[in-house]
């Protein structure tokens, strides 16, 4: 399984989306997974939008999104925030930033065995979870 993070997710509904990005998410729909970290990423973010047609539009598509996924949605429950207490404590010694929705991320694959997809990569580096970054373009394996 694939946890795909909130910034890969939101190109998709981009107005104009980065087209590797949605041949990525098209040959690995199978594996993707979506997280409660990400439906509240989304949910926020579109709630902040002034009220007009773009929010209503964004919202139509999270929820769309949230139906579509809600099978393969991954929860933060107490073995993902037993990883993601020991992966905050690390970054902490390392002198590392680790904001608590990429922990949460951190921990959610650690508990369940994921990758994760994101642009982020860096900000998910040397926590021993495998990173893709779907903007670039991948080679048959």
């Amino acid at each position: 399984m694939i946890i795909v993070d909130t910034n890969v997710w939101s190109e998709a509904l981009k107005p104009e989306p980065n087209q590797t990005v949605l041949e990525w998410l098209r040959l690995h729909s199978n594996e993707a997974t979506l997280t409660a970290v990400s439906v509240f990423e989304m949910r926020y973010g579109a709630s902040i939008l002034p009220p007009g047609s773009r929010q209503t539009e964004l919202q139509t598509q999270i929820d769309s999104m949230i139906s579509a996924m809600s099978a393969r949605t991954l929860n933060y429950d107490a073995t993902a925030a037993t990883a993601h207490a020991r992966f905050a404590a690390s970054a902490r010694v390392d002198g590392r930033a680790l904001s608590r929705e990429d922990g949460q991320l951190l921990g959610i694959a650690a508990a369940n065995g994921c990758k994760i997809a994101t642009h982020n990569v860096r900000d998910f580096e040397g926590f021993g979870v495998e990173i893709i970054d779907p903007w670039l373009k991948q080679t048959a394996a």
